[in-house]
């Protein structure tokens, strides 16, 4: 069987659709930074070939927590200078990503014994180029892929050493 060319699959925009998180033995992990953008959070990943990507994660409506306070706050009108108060636009802040960076995409060989995970190959977007959270600048963010349900699923999968966690991050091929 040919080897699907990764590049061209990967090429395109992604729209997000949810993310899980789990220890290592399958038990689910609640406090996942994945989440920092609730649990109804939409966002785009975008890829070309032969220039960086980027990626956009915003809130939805409502806490993740306790399901009444609002991450984005309706009355907020961008480039209004009375528009909205500083805690409104810092919660709006807080609860957003956004970053540009090159990336770069090795495949695993089929049958390797290093690779245990099931996974195609990783992806590596870095290092970030900008960002508006100014910690990412420089930071590379590792990520494994696989491709789903006739290539048009996106699985990224992450490793939270931290918390010893392991992250899938689903993403829909944007037609």
């Amino acid at each position: 069987m040919v080897r699907p060319d990764y590049l061209t699959l990967l090429t395109g925009a992604w729209q997000w659709l949810n993310g899980t998180s789990f220890y290592p033995n399958g038990t689910k992990y609640e406090g996942h930074p994945d989440f920092a953008m609730g649990l109804d959070a939409t966002g785009i990943l975008h890829y070309t070939k032969g220039l960086p990507d980027d990626a956009l994660w915003v809130s939805t409506i409502l806490h993740p927590l306790n399901n009444l306070t609002s991450l984005r706050p309706p009355n907020i009108i961008y480039d209004a200078e009375d528009s909205g108060s500083l805690a409104e636009w810092a919660l709006i802040g807080q609860h957003n990503l956004a970053y540009g960076a090159p990336f770069n995409m090795e495949v695993f060989q089929k049958g390797d014994p290093s690779v245990t995970t099931g996974d195609q190959g990783r992806l590596v977007h870095g290092p970030i180029k900008f960002s508006n959270v100014p910690s990412f600048a420089g930071v590379s963010l590792e990520r494994n892929f696989t491709f789903l349900d006739d290539d048009n699923l996106l699985r990224l999968r992450t490793w939270d050493a931290k918390n010893g966690v392991i992250g899938y991050l689903n993403w829909r091929r944007m037609t």
